[in-house]
């Protein structure tokens, strides 16, 4: 858990509300997009105002290569930040959110700088980090999710009797609104202790916890990583052989607390299980004094993004007015002008839009991997939740059933949103975001093909189940609604049908399912009849 070097008691940054108001207006921003009233470079420029920080553009600026170095490439993914040069001791950084005061604190920390930000693009910081930093984004992984993986622990020691679920919830709710780590929240409030915090964690991640007291310290080791660094990320290095290093950590289970120390040092990580409240002590007493850079957020003027854009031109107030209310509702029908009686013919008519821009080489990109799968003997896994477990289900029967012929062999299918005690079991005993990737373990081998379902394109346990098949040779394919979300990014093939009605995305999503499933069997009606004409 990154911020772990700070107590409940103590401000993070006093940063949780305005971050709050800031994805409020990032959601408004993304709706106005989509619906083509607004253009991304005039929300870019309404925000650099209102925010009081430059915009950065690859057009207008140079990238010096040599800063790259000085954050990995694994962080500025996941947070949409690219360093791109020093200036008077000043590392200036190009992010999608410059008043976020979590992602300058950490690149400040990681950087052994202060942060100067520069506001930017999503959509160009996507195309630009992989390029300058030379990886594949698939490459990266999906983000650990470090509040997830802790309730799980705390819902373990509810089942043993050790913490009540009222003490759990309302720890939860503490560790998500300040950041603290969960396990500092419970044990601060002397809700639960560090030795059945570390059970419970044994026994999850199978690695036996260690004392660091009886451990020998080389303090030459230890300099290898600011002090800042390690209390922030709760880990301390304790020995290291030519290709290896030993790391006590807290969080043993978070791949880029792993990745950020085999990036500082070079060597394999080998993680050992220690307590928070022990590896903080040991980098206290090693480093009396610990200095964490100031980071100065950008002032966030008093006045409302919207203000911005109706002063610029860009949007008119009732625009807003209108934005916001879908916004809030999540669905209805919508006049650019005036507000309008709904009809019903309006569902269709955006229906249409939508179907009508269906990326097809991303589609005949689908149809291709199941057919590669077909040839060469392998499965096709299909997930999904809600209504998309039901497009998911329906695919698989589709696939099973519908490309039926007399001498076809057969499509390997199944969805994994069918067996519902696997699903609850898993759920149950762990934690629903493990749910697929639990099944995966049983039944995927390398080579299938794994599909994720998701409107959102966030869905936790679809993101889990298409990481551990891409780390075990599946081929990870995500069909997603909206922005797309994760799953587009973290799929080998992606197919986004972009909307503002979840109800409307799932409708294209069983249309699309359809659509393949007729192509494919009808091409393997056509390759059945050219081989018996060959006869």
């Amino acid at each position: 858990m990154k911020g772990g070097g700070f107590t409940i008691n103590e401000d993070v940054g006093g940063y949780v509300a305005s971050s709050l108001r800031t994805e409020k207006r990032k959601k408004i921003g993304e709706i106005a997009i989509e619906l083509g009233f607004l253009k991304e470079s005039d929300l870019i420029c309404a925000l650099s105002h209102q925010l009081s920080v430059p915009c950065f553009s690859s057009q207008d600026r140079r990238v010096d290569r040599r800063v790259l170095g000085l954050i990995p490439a694994s962080f500025s993914l996941q947070n949409d930040l690219l360093p791109f040069g020093l200036d008077s001791g000043s590392l200036n950084a190009a992010m999608t959110e410059p008043n976020n005061h979590r992602i300058l604190l950490e690149t400040a920390i990681l950087s052994g700088q202060s942060i100067s930000p520069y506001l930017c693009s999503k959509k160009e910081l996507e195309c630009m980090i992989p390029r300058f930093y030379q990886v594949d984004r698939l490459a990266i992984g999906c983000s650990y999710d470090y509040l997830i993986f802790a309730k799980s622990i705390g819902e373990h020691l509810v089942s043993m009797g050790r913490l009540t679920l009222t003490d759990l919830m309302r720890a939860f709710q503490i560790s998500e609104t300040i950041g603290a780590p969960l396990d500092s929240v419970l044990i601060e409030n002397g809700t639960t202790t560090e030795q059945d915090w570390l059970e419970v964690m044994n026994l999850r991640l199978g690695i036996s916890p260690v004392s660091l007291e009886g451990w020998r310290i080389d303090a030459k080791l230890a300099r290898t990583f600011s002090p800042g660094l390690m209390l922030y990320y709760s880990f301390f290095p304790i020995a290291r052989s030519k290709n290896e290093i030993t790391v006590a950590m807290a969080d043993p289970q978070d791949p880029f607390i792993r990745d950020l120390i085999a990036w500082k040092t070079g060597c394999e990580v080998v993680p050992l299980l220690a307590s928070r409240s022990s590896v903080l002590g040991t980098v206290k007493n090693h480093f009396p004094v610990i200095e964490f850079p100031k980071v100065n957020r950008p002032p966030l003027s008093e006045r409302r993004l919207g203000e911005y854009l109706i002063e610029f031109g860009y949007l008119t107030p009732s625009n807003i007015d209108d934005l916001l209310k879908i916004q809030q509702e999540g669905h209805g029908c919508f006049d650019r002008g005036n507000r309008s009686v709904p009809k019903v013919e309006d569902y269709f008519s955006e229906l249409n839009a939508m179907i009508n821009a269906i990326p097809y080489d991303n589609l005949y990109a689908i149809i291709q991997a199941l057919l590669n799968a077909y040839n060469s003997g392998k499965k096709v896994i299909i997930m999904g939740n809600g209504g998309s477990a039901a497009t998911a289900s329906h695919f698989a029967c589709d696939l099973a059933k519908g490309t039926v012929g007399l001498n076809f062999r057969r499509f390997q299918v199944m969805s994994l949103a069918d067996n519902i005690p696997q699903l609850t079991a898993w759920s149950n005993d762990t934690h629903y975001v493990f749910a697929f990737a639990e099944q995966l373990r049983n039944v995927m081998a390398e080579g299938d093909v794994v599909i994720g379902i998701s409107g959102s394109g966030n869905s936790k346990n679809i993101l889990y189940g298409i990481n551990y098949a891409r780390n075990h040779g599946g081929k990870t394919i995500g069909i997603c609604g909206f922005t797309g979300g994760e799953l587009e990014k973290c799929s080998e093939i992606s197919l986004v049908t972009a909307g503002r009605s979840m109800a409307m995305c799932e409708d294209v999503h069983l249309a699309i399912c359809h659509a393949i499933t007729d192509y494919l069997r009808k091409y393997l009606i056509n390759l059945s009849r050219s081989k018996q004409r060959h006869l």
